[in-house]
């Protein structure tokens, strides 16, 4: 790939997804908002199952649930790499905040916000 002489810093945020050092914002894309219906209805019923016999191997509720959590993650993995891969090819220098998630998770405030997937945990799964 062609050098492009160009460099730029991220900060990792809640509102939006990444906020570079030129005052681009990329938005956040919100994988989890409409799953979560679906599994507020799905995810009760599963829990309702006892650990162990076939049954909730065989419960409906197993399978979509899975379904769900599986499109999520499918999702946030193709946003990660189309978002990455752009940022790659626009810029030859790339600086990173360093940030302690486990340290920010214990504000009650942001804990939610923070380790929903899509958050700043940015691990697609």
């Amino acid at each position: 790939m062609p050098t492009t002489g160009r460099s730029f810093g991220v900060d990792l945020g809640l509102t939006d997804f990444l906020v570079l050092s030129h005052g681009e914002r990329i938005a956040h894309p919100r994988h989890m908002d409409p799953h979560e219906r679906a599994l507020k209805r799905d995810q009760p019923i599963l829990a309702r199952k006892q650990r162990g016999p076939a049954n909730r191997a065989k419960a409906t509720a197993t399978a979509k649930v899975a379904r769900q959590h599986a499109k999520v993650c499918d999702a946030r993995g193709d946003f990660l790499h189309k978002t990455s891969t752009d940022l790659v090819r626009g810029f030859d220098r790339i600086a990173l905040e360093d940030l302690t998630v486990a340290i920010m998770v214990k504000n009650r405030a942001l804990s939610t916000a923070i380790s929903r997937p899509g958050g700043l945990s940015s691990a697609p799964c």
